[in-house]
């Protein structure tokens, strides 16, 4: 429980007057982990609301409540007495077997329950405690809510809506497909979030629970995500809808207190049957239509009239992966270092350089290097991808350093796709490769985003002991994103933390990102790690890094990349 190593401090003026800022409270409210901090007297000070929501109480808690009210735990065998269990007396609960959390609606969670006590530097002591769910728990309360109304699941509604699709080319008949998104608008500079910030959500959910009906079948597939499938109906008759539905939204789902979220409603829509598409192609093609509609904020509702949209990715990545086929057999793919530049002032510091991988087109434009692991990834190509980067890069790193044209003491950072992490032989491959290269192994390190590495955590943590024990370094990239947990930082052997690129350009202007930027940093140098920031185009956003104490940018400011 690597968060729990370091004592908080309270930070102090900003721009707008006194403040009274805690990073790791901040921390806290970014993590995916549920954090709760106790005085000496296991009185509640605060608590995220990843804790709030995992012991079913949304509203905002007083401080003072006893630990042990807010969060009973009991033992895995049951609630007989002597086996009940308190956070009052951590000392009694093993770190390593889960206990049973209460919810306010009688379900019992199993969690790890880790703490550290702590020590303030004005004398004061407390606990802090980090819960963490024996499964995926979290994205199961972030659809759930007490007072929410239930609907289909996405594996429901896709079976429903290929029923559909069959009788509608059986038949003729024609419906129509609606995918409807109202996401809010991103306000990272509120920590303390309330009730107050879902109640416009929670309308949503009742709006749309209102609007089922037997022509309609309607399904949630993510928090302020849903899609609504109307039986026998023409385009123009969706389009009818989905204003109303536009309306109403507007009526009961804005909030007109500046301090809560704002939320706008997004509908994209297609018809049923849409040429030669399943089930699983046109909710995708559906979700398309819905991110047109957002990126044109006057319009609000895209009527996708033909499946232009996904039948010309498909086309598109099948034309990539037949160029990247002949690529790999051809040794055609590009290869280039992005710079590092060390912002930190130390006694020595190393030259790193990213690996990064260009493709062309038959045009000869560069594939987005997004849109091509997207495309390796379907046609399952990722990992020899890797394989193919991996052994040309030790190749030329090889060359480049016996040349001179490069530092002998360098380090050369190869990034890694999930696809790598669960395949049972790339350990050995990789081990292989980094001893025939003839480079020390600490020179080469291999990079993982920080979500992939927590999906595949057992797979992860095998590989990058793996390869640590030979010498190589590991970096962990996206730390800090929205589904980071730093409870995890501590089982995953990393030796550099590469900051989410939206928390990097944030931490001039707002406050909260420059608190989590500052926490990350403290926690990296308790841990004995190195911290890295993405994309930092800017010379004020540099400056702000310097002083916040970073190692290492990446970005333009770095300088242009050079053809490996």
């Amino acid at each position: 429980m690597a968060l729990t190593h370091a004592t908080t401090e309270r930070r102090g003026q900003d721009q707008g007057g006194a403040l009274s800022l805690d990073p790791f409270e901040a921390l806290a409210q970014l993590t995916r982990d549920a954090v709760v901090r106790v005085n000496q007297r296991f009185e509640l000070l605060w608590a995220n609301r990843r804790a709030r929501t995992l012991v079913g109480q949304s509203d905002s808690i007083r401080q003072g409540v006893p630990i042990d009210d807010f969060l009973p735990i009991s033992s895995v065998e049951g609630e007989r007495p002597g086996l009940v269990l308190r956070l009052s007396d951590p000392e009694t609960i093993r770190q390593d077997i889960p206990v049973l959390l209460r919810h306010s609606s009688g379900r019992r969670v199993p969690i790890h329950v880790k703490w550290q006590a702590l020590a303030e530097n004005d004398g004061s002591s407390g606990w802090l405690f980090v819960l963490e769910p024996t499964y995926d728990e979290w994205r199961t309360q972030l659809l759930q809510n007490a007072d929410a109304p239930a609907f289909m699941a996405r594996g429901d509604f896709l079976q429903s809506l290929s029923d559909s699709l069959s009788s509608a080319q059986l038949d003729g008949r024609h419906h129509a497909l609606l995918y409807l998104s109202a996401p809010a608008r991103r306000t990272r500079g509120q920590l303390q979030r309330t009730a107050a910030n879902d109640e416009p959500l929670l309308q949503f959910c009742k709006l749309m629970h209102g609007e089922q009906r037997n022509d309609r079948t309607i399904a949630r597939m993510q928090v302020d995500e849903f899609v609504m499938l109307l039986h026998d109906s023409s385009l123009q008759q969706a389009e009818v809808c989905a204003r109303g539905l536009s309306r109403e939204f507007g009526l009961a789902c804005t909030d007109p207190d500046p301090d809560v979220p704002q939320r706008s409603l997004h509908i994209g829509i297609i018809a049923v049957p849409n040429c030669e598409l399943d089930a699983p192609a046109l909710l995708q093609e559906a979700f398309d239509a819905s991110l047109q509609a957002r990126d044109e904020p006057s319009q609000r509702i895209c009527v996708m009239r033909s499946a232009s949209t996904t039948l010309r990715r498909r086309r598109e990545e099948i034309g990539w992966m037949g160029a990247l086929s002949r690529a790999l057999d051809s040794d055609g793919v590009s290869l280039s270092l992005e710079p590092l530049i060390a912002v930190r002032p130390r006694t020595a510091c190393r030259a790193i350089f990213a690996v990064r991988a260009r493709l062309d087109d038959e045009s000869g434009d560069e594939i987005p290097n997004h849109r091509l692991i997207a495309a390796a990834e379907r046609f399952q190509l990722l990992s020899t991808l890797d394989r193919w980067i991996v052994t040309h890069s030790l190749r030329a790193m090889s060359t480049l350093t016996t040349s001179g044209q490069i530092g002998a003491d360098s380090i050369f950072a190869i990034a890694l796709s999930t696809a790598s992490l669960a395949e049972p032989a790339m350990l050995a491959f990789l081990r292989r490769r980094v001893l025939e290269s003839g480079l020390p192994a600490e020179r080469v390190c291999f990079e993982v985003k920080a979500t992939n590495a927590l999906a595949n955590a057992l797979f992860a943590t095998r590989l990058f002991a793996g390869l640590r024990q030979i010498g190589c370094r590991i970096a962990l990239d996206d730390v800090g994103g929205a589904e980071s947990s730093f409870g995890h930082l501590k089982d995953l052997p990393v030796h550099y933390l590469k900051i989410d690129a939206e928390l990097v350009r944030g931490v001039v202007r707002q406050r909260s990102d420059r608190a989590m930027v500052e926490a990350i940093q403290r926690l990296a140098t308790v841990m004995s790690l190195e911290t890295i920031a993405n994309e930092v185009d800017d010379e004020t956003v540099l400056a702000c890094l310097t002083e916040i104490g970073l190692d290492y940018v990446q970005g333009k400011v770095a300088g242009e990349a050079l053809p490996l």
